[in-house]
């Protein structure tokens, strides 16, 4: 079962909300996966930036897009690993294994160019996008261990 919500991103303001609420409910779900997914500028790393802002250890964290070296790692409890995919023309090992580990939680930036084979079971899918001049971001929580965030996104269920 897949439980979906979009919501429109009015302003910086509500971007930086919606990451902070998911990292603090995160931190008691533990390590997941977050597929994200969006044209340029349309708040990938943004978001990243806010969700780490929330977790134990980010004042030690510099959050960037990890463009040319594939990922980042911050030191933040759980730690975060941030994959960027989007010169990636081979997939390394390393971001592979990330995927499947238990002990961290991961952010894979242009997720569309990770072949379906290697997306996690359970895992969140959030795509930016524009509509004419509006932004909004659509949530898709698939396993039921992210169901716990359902009072933050709300229910739709696909």
């Amino acid at each position: 079962m897949c439980i979906t919500k979009e919501i429109e991103i009015t302003d910086i303001k509500k971007l930086r909300q919606i990451a902070h609420l998911l990292a603090k409910k995160s931190l008691t779900i533990g390590h997941g996966i977050y597929l994200l997914q969006g044209e340029l500028g349309t708040g990938k790393t943004t978001f990243v930036r806010f969700f780490v802002e929330m977790l134990p250890g980010s004042e030690q964290a510099e959050v960037s897009s990890p463009s040319f070296n594939l990922f980042n790692i911050y030191p933040t409890s759980p730690e975060i690993i941030h994959v960027d995919l989007y010169r990636c023309v081979d997939l390394e090992e390393e971001v592979l294994e990330y995927l499947s580990s238990n002990d961290n939680i991961v952010f894979v930036e242009w997720c569309e160019r990770l072949p379906k084979i290697y997306w996690p079971l359970e895992h969140i899918l959030v795509e930016f996008k524009f509509k004419g001049n509006r932004r909004f971001m659509e949530i898709k929580l698939k396993g039921a261990k992210f169901f716990p965030l359902i009072d933050i996104i709300g229910e739709k269920n696909t």
